[in-house]
């Protein structure tokens, strides 16, 4: 299942970045998305590029619908952000069911004029799990269109405060 999700910002592409990986707004962007638990196990900057990875739990509850095939919400998330591109690769890597789940995006930030740019986040998202995979796709792609509005209200305000 294919998704894209736009937003846009009053903060130039590259500020946007540093705040993006900045330690205090990671922290409460997580805490606002409601994750029990989040924890950088990795951060390599070479200067033109940095990788990330990062491990997740959310804080809801696997639907009844998926309980029989999903007992672990958690993943894992790779990023790998290129800075002359303005661009970062995302994989998502659940706790179970690796072999039957495909998740990966890119994360993009385009200058729109002085002062303003947009965020997109474009990918794809393949359950291969028989009569399930689907609807698992449709509740992914859902959850993280409602992560992507909540973490566009969390970096605006955190935009705002910078300016103040």
């Amino acid at each position: 299942m294919h998704f894209r999700y736009e937003h846009e910002f009053e903060i130039d592409a590259g500020p946007y970045w540093d705040l993006f990986f900045d330690d205090e707004y990671v922290a409460d962007l997580f805490r606002r998305l409601k994750m029990k638990e989040f924890r950088i196990l990795e951060k390599k900057d070479d200067g033109k590029t940095l990788h990330r990875v990062v491990r997740l739990l959310p804080s809801i509850e696997v639907p009844q619908i998926f309980r029989s095939v999903i007992s672990d919400m958690s993943y894992t998330e790779h990023d790998l952000f290129d800075r002359a591109r303005s661009a970062m690769e995302v994989r998502i890597e659940p706790a179970l069911l690796k072999n039957k789940f495909d998740f990966k995006g890119v994360y993009s930030v385009q200058p729109l004029g002085p002062g303003r740019c947009r965020r997109v986040f474009e990918g794809d998202c393949k359950v291969s799990i028989l009569l399930l995979g689907g609807q698992i796709e449709k509740y992914m792609v859902e959850q993280v269109k409602v992560s992507y509005n909540v973490a566009a209200r969390v970096t605006a305000e955190w935009i705002a405060k910078r300016k103040a």
